[in-house]
């Protein structure tokens, strides 16, 4: 981290690209998976659940989507969506953009960030 003094707030954070890892290190429901496929909102939600509890911090994040160059999980291009675990809620955001592959990411970042932010501010940013 580029910030001094992060390590007093982020603890850690799960990188889980494969669909399998979604389960496997984010303890996200096989079944779940299955049904819905990678990119999902209760996925992302399950996802920033898991990822809280395995680093046992008092947040999570979670991020899903697709940048291309083609569709996938049922999803098209372009499509993000954000979970934020606070403890007891769910907060989510999904959103679909035109832009490079890139430009997504960079805007999925964003988008995941400043949700966590209000979240954390006490806000909901539905």
């Amino acid at each position: 981290m580029a910030i001094p003094g992060a390590s007093d707030w982020f603890r850690g954070g799960l990188l889980t690209y494969a669909t399998a890892l979604k389960a496997e290190l984010a303890g996200v429901d096989a079944g779940l998976l299955a049904r819905r496929g990678p990119i999902d909102e209760d996925v992302a939600a399950a996802m920033a659940r898991g990822a809280a509890q395995c680093c046992r911090a008092d947040v999570g994040l979670a991020v899903v989507g697709v940048a291309g160059p083609d569709p996938h999980g049922g999803a098209d291009i372009g499509t993000t969506i954000a979970a934020v675990w606070d403890g007891g809620e769910h907060v989510r955001r999904r959103v679909l953009a035109t832009a490079e592959r890139v430009e997504l990411q960079r805007a999925a970042a964003s988008m995941a960030i400043d949700l966590a932010r209000r979240v954390v501010a006490g806000g909901r940013a539905q």
